[in-house]
């Protein structure tokens, strides 16, 4: 089946329409799923042709992705950019790790990982509408 996801990464982090993909089937088909169909509403079949879109996945994640959320329809996102990716940074880097393998765990540069964890946190300053 597909590889799965980094345990490092907090799939809680990515965007919410694809986080139990990710966590059952894994990055690899996520990855594919971003570069092929970003941005799209994509609709899973029950049952899969040889001829259908999902085939650009290749075969076996294709079949994966038909056997886990059949006649769903799920939204791709743009991209696999995390929700918080400063915040990822700082949790790795607390966890031990260097800033390759934080960069490689992450998919991004090394370059961004740097800039990431030597850049503050801005502080929220909008207002919270419905506080109490």
């Amino acid at each position: 089946m597909a590889e799965k996801f980094h345990p490092l990464v907090d799939i809680s982090s990515l965007p919410t329409s694809v986080q139990d993909i990710a966590e059952v089937l894994g990055l690899t088909i996520l990855e594919k799923l971003v570069a092929h169909f970003a941005g799209v509403e994509l609709r899973i079949p029950h049952k899969l042709t040889p001829n259908h879109k999902l085939m650009v996945l290749g075969e076996e994640h294709a079949i994966a992705l038909c056997e886990f959320c059949p006649n769903d329809t799920i939204l791709v996102p743009i991209s696999m950019a995390k929700k918080d990716m400063q915040g990822e940074v700082k949790r790795l880097e607390g966890l031990g790790l260097k800033r390759w393998e934080i960069a490689k765990t992450l998919g991004i540069t090394q370059r961004y990982v740097r800039k990431l964890a030597n850049s503050e946190r801005k502080p929220k300053t909008q207002l919270d509408l419905f506080a109490e």
